[in-house]
């Protein structure tokens, strides 16, 4: 959870959706190629975009603002996902990030993060430490989402 977005978003108590499924545009949903060392998958089996639905879930659950029976209902799509490496010997690596979210109530918000880190020369060690910036990415994915001016438009 994230606190700047709980604040964000406890000055619209009151205020309630449903959080529908969130698709993905991507080729393989389930995982992402690590460097030749064989894939990064979620845990459980989780598809990506299964795991940005889940993040958002959890924060709107967190201020209380998810509601099985609101009449409006945001639903998202996981437009682009790239996890990418620098040259090899710069070590440097990113991952990049964008969705949509589309209202019931005809609003829409686009929201992009990128989240650089230094991936090391081993690629082992690099493969191994990817997951823990991939969180991180969709946190401040979330992030980015809530504390945009636009985001409490797709609720009403």
């Amino acid at each position: 959870m994230d606190t700047e977005s709980l604040l964000e978003l406890s000055a619209h108590k009151g205020s309630a959706v449903q959080l529908g499924p969130f698709e993905s545009n991507l080729k393989d949903d389930s995982q992402v190629a690590c460097r030749g060392m064989g894939p990064i998958r979620m845990a459980n089996g989780q598809t990506i975009s299964g795991y940005v639905h889940d993040a958002f879930q959890l924060q709107l659950n967190s201020a209380g603002l998810v509601n099985a029976t609101s009449p409006t209902t945001v639903t998202g799509r996981l437009e682009s996902m790239d996890f990418g490496w620098g040259l090899p010997l710069q070590g440097k690596a990113k991952w990049t990030m964008t969705v949509v979210l589309n209202s019931s109530n005809g609003r829409t918000l686009r929201i992009a993060s990128t989240t650089e880190f230094e991936g090391g020369m081993n690629a082992i060690l690099f493969c191994q430490n990817a997951p823990g910036f991939f969180m991180i990415n969709v946190q401040a994915l979330v992030r980015k989402a809530i504390t945009s001016p636009e985001f409490i438009a797709l609720l009403n």
